[in-house]
Parts: C-alpha cells; sequence; structure tokens
C-alpha cells in the first residue's frame, strides 16, 4: 500500500494478497483517489515493469500495461473515488516472468500512473512492488525430457 500526493491530487493504491502475483491469475488492485479542487484526471494506467541488473546495467521491460476503466475518455473530475480493478496479467507474458525468489537480480514494479489536466498538462506515477511466485511455470519432467532425445 502506497499513497503519492501531486499538485491537487492525492493517489492511493493498494495491490491485495500483500504484493504477490501469479502470472496468468486475476489480481486485485485497489485505487483511491482524493481530488478536492476537482483537477480532470484524463486516464490512470496500470504497468508492471521487471527490472533486471545484467554486468552492473539496469533494464527494464514491459510486461503489460491496461488503461483503467472510468477514468477515460471523458477525464474524471470527482473530489473522491475508490474503486476495485482486476488485472489480469496474460500468459504469453508470463515466459519473461523469472521468480523474484529465484534471482537477486529481478525485481517487479506495477506503475500506477495518473495523467492530469492540468497547466502543463502533467502525470504522476505511484510505484508498488510486486513479488513474481513460480505457480506460473511447467514443473521439468527430466525423464520424460530425455525420453524425447534421439539415441545417439
Amino acid at each position: 500500500e502506497r499513497s503519492i500526493p501531486h499538485e491537487d491530487v492525492t493517489l492511493r493504491g493498494i495491490l491485495l494478497n500483500n504484493g504477490f502475483i501469479v502470472p496468468g491469475q486475476i489480481h486485485i488492485l485497489q485505487i483511491e483517489i482524493h481530488n478536492p479542487m476537482k483537477v480532470t484526471i484524463k486516464s490512470i494506467r496500470a504497468i508492471l515493469k521487471q527490472y533486471r541488473n545484467i554486468t552492473d546495467e539496469e533494464t527494464d521491460f514491459t510486461i503489460f500495461s491496461t488503461i483503467l476503466t472510468e477514468f477515460k475518455p471523458k477525464g474524471f473530475n470527482n473530489s473522491y473515488h475508490q474503486d476495485t480493478y482486476e488485472l489480469l496479467i496474460p500468459l504469453e507474458k508470463c515466459q519473461v516472468m523469472t521468480p523474484t525468489s529465484s534471482y537477486k537480480n529481478v525485481r517487479y514494479e506495477l506503475h500506477i500512473q495518473c495523467s492530469i489536466h492540468s497547466l502543463f498538462n502533467s502525470h504522476f506515477t505511484l510505484t508498488l512492488p510486486v513479488i513474481c511466485t513460480s505457480e506460473h511455470q511447467r514443473t521439468l519432467e527430466i525423464m520424460d525430457e530425455l525420453k524425447s532425445l534421439p539415441e545417439i
């Protein structure tokens, strides 16, 4: 659970299940917005990113990105909003998702990017740490794999 204030808007996000995610399953994201000045919120986007350190250089990879409903296309300018969203990490994206516990140089973050209509048309990002579990990866049956190899 984290929150971030920006100008006259405070965005709070909670990823249920303590930030543990299993690719291919639905995950619940709670968003709470305090907007006393009724600034127009143009969109809110959820972005799951993987960060890897390879030879002292950090690279990032966007696993998925989706715009949360209710904030598009006309914008949103209520003083308070709270909603729950279901996020599904597509199985085809899971191949790049190594478990957090298996590699010390891999980490995941869920970015909640809020675009607001202001003098500078700005946006800000709330970052939630995520732990990827390995339940989505099939168990390798060594003996079965060896049976499929041609004899030499």
